[in-house]
């Protein structure tokens, strides 16, 4: 939604799943959106070190994220709000921790915050290392981008990481049939609620252009 603009929606169902994804502890939108546009080569106009460049597989790309400069993603710092989200998450986060311990003391935290919060960062550790290591290449994209089925379960869909390298606008990662994509189905859920719209997918001829051969499409 707000990294490739893989869809529509209304402004405020844009700020609230925004804001729920500030909960996820993993950095402001403003920040995760450059860092993600800067690993794809969003802007090829500005010189911007990847966090996890074609060739690199180690976890070190997930703390260099935090030091990228954030010039891509000048649509998100023009909004108040996510200036606002930028300025408060960590707040938000201590308040929320907060609330809890006082609600439901040392259970609560670890069950409603902490074990989602590890759960939720180890997915998208998983994106970026294991994503890039093991399984298939269906698509031909240069780099070492894979197509990974049980980092896809785990995730909802994004493990179907060569996918999404090969067409980095597309609302769907999970292109073939078999590919289980629960993301692309929230969005689809929404489209038909009238919530999005103007939903991109690839094309049928550029998938046809990128698609490699079955022999070069490495397993593991």
């Amino acid at each position: 939604l707000l990294a490739h603009r893989s869809f529509k929606t209304y402004r405020p169902v844009e700020y609230f799943l925004s804001f729920l994804a500030v909960h996820a502890i993993q950095g402001p939108p403003i920040e995760w959106v450059s860092n993600h546009r800067a690993s794809a080569g969003y802007l090829e106009s500005l010189t911007l070190t990847p966090p996890h460049p074609p060739g690199t597989t180690t976890c070190t790309a997930d703390v260099e994220r935090s030091f990228l400069d954030r010039a891509n993603a000048r649509d998100l710092s023009a909004q108040a709000f996510y200036r606002l989200m930028e300025a408060t998450w960590v707040h938000q986060a201590v308040a929320r921790y907060a609330l809890t311990f006082a609600v439901a003391g040392y259970p609560g935290i670890v069950w409603s915050m902490a074990f989602p919060t590890f759960i939720g960062w180890h997915e998208t550790f998983l994106v970026n290392s294991a994503a890039h290591m093991w399984g298939r290449q269906p698509w031909n994209t240069g780099d070492l981008s894979r197509n990974n089925w049980w980092v896809a379960l785990i995730s909802f869909g994004e493990g179907w990481h060569n996918s999404h390298h090969a067409f980095p606008s597309s609302a769907a990662h999970g292109l073939d049939p078999w590919e289980i994509d629960i993301v692309y189905t929230c969005i689809r859920i929404m489209a038909a609620l009238g919530l999005a719209w103007d939903v991109k997918l690839p094309s049928k001829r550029d998938m046809e252009r990128r698609r490699q051969p079955d022999g070069k499409q490495k397993a593991w």
